[in-house]
């Protein structure tokens, strides 16, 4: 749930797994700012939903692509962030986070 005065915005960003091994994401931690993994869905009656992401498997020598309408990181609170950058990790099973550096813009 949003927090009252602040608005979502979303996150895109490519991810190409270069290990032997498959790796879990199971969320997304960007300190001071709430984010969670999202996905855009259709189903059989054409209405678009989205839902919250609790983990997905990225393959040996796979990529995952975050995109308007698919896979996505939704962020609350950024009206008020002036940072250039936002830090965040996604949060691997068995593993170290892997570090992310999202590009901040305004809307536009």
């Amino acid at each position: 749930m949003p927090l009252e005065g602040s608005t979502m915005t979303s996150g895109y960003l490519s991810i190409k797994n270069i290990s032997g091994k498959a790796i879990e994401i199971n969320g997304i931690d960007c300190l001071q700012i709430r984010a969670e993994i999202h996905e855009t869905t259709m189903n059989a009656q054409g209405t678009m939903k989205m839902k919250k992401v609790d983990s997905f498997l990225l393959k040996s020598g796979t990529s995952s692509i975050f995109v308007p309408g698919g896979k996505h990181v939704m962020f609350w609170g950024l009206n008020n962030y002036d940072n250039e950058h936002l830090k965040c990790n996604f949060i691997v099973t068995d593993g170290d986070p892997i570090e992310i550096n999202f590009l901040v813009q305004e809307r536009g």
